[in-house]
């Protein structure tokens, strides 16, 4: 009995047919992307008004549309200045928040300083404007009343005065180098105390240490006391010494002490 087999494909006819598939689908691939773009493009010719009077729409056209009003807005030179105008305002609405919410804090304590600054400032005007002195600073004035000249002086330089000596007073608040400075003034006089604080504590632990407690005074002193009352018990002449003292078994104490 004859046995037939089937014939295997060789392995350059193989490759020869994924060749072939892999051109074949490339090249498919090539026709729609040119047919696209060719539709795109003669959407937006001239010739697109005929077939919108036939009744036809095309689907290119509206892409084309599309296209145009992205390149508009690309090609726009306003839109990079309006972003960055729109950025800063953003960026400082942020920052006057930020100050705000720190003014308000310091509400209490600039309010009245406010106020007197206000009140300075409203005295040099009034001063400015007063009638008796807006006749110097007329130009068509050729001679200056000395007097008047005089006094109007003396004003001014009491306002500068007053001025002066709040400023100073109030620049503490405006100053961060002085807050700085009265800072580190702060913590070096904190660190002072807590030195002194730990020597006296070492100190204290040091007499605490080489002090007698009271119980051990008291008891100290009844011994004496009883010693100097009955002499005749505590005489070592020609007695045997107490066997508490020789008995190995017994714990032995002695008490120092600098005091």
């Amino acid at each position: 009995m004859a046995s037939h087999h089937r014939p295997q494909p060789s392995p350059v006819n193989l490759s020869l047919f994924k060749l072939f598939v892999s051109v074949v689908t490339a090249a498919a691939f090539l026709f729609l992307t040119f047919s696209f773009l060719f539709t795109s493009s003669s959407s937006s010719s001239p010739d697109a008004s005929r077939f919108h009077s036939l009744g036809f729409s095309s689907a290119g056209n509206g892409y084309g549309s599309i296209r145009r009003s992205i390149l508009a807005m690309k090609s726009d030179p306003l839109k990079p200045r309006l972003d960055q105008i729109q950025k800063q305002a953003d960026d400082h609405r942020a920052l006057a928040l930020a100050y705000a919410s720190y003014a308000r804090k310091l509400k209490l304590e600039h309010g009245k300083l406010v106020r007197i600054f206000v009140d300075l400032s409203r005295n040099f005007s009034d001063l400015l404007k007063k009638p008796s002195y807006h006749t110097l600073f007329e130009s068509d004035s050729v001679n200056v009343d000395e007097s008047v000249l005089r006094q109007f002086e003396k004003e001014v330089k009491e306002r500068i005065k007053v001025t002066r000596q709040l400023i100073s007073e109030s620049k503490e608040s405006f100053d961060n180098q002085l807050k700085i400075q009265k800072l580190k003034d702060t913590i070096f006089a904190l660190n002072e105390l807590l030195t002194k604080a730990k020597k006296q504590g070492a100190f204290s632990s040091l007499i605490a240490a080489k002090s007698i407690p009271k119980s051990l005074h008291c008891l100290s002193m009844r011994l004496m006391e009883e010693r100097i009352a009955h002499p005749d018990k505590y005489v070592d002449d020609g007695k045997p010494p107490m066997p508490e003292l020789e008995d190995p078994n017994l714990y032995h104490y002695a008490i120092f002490s600098d005091n």
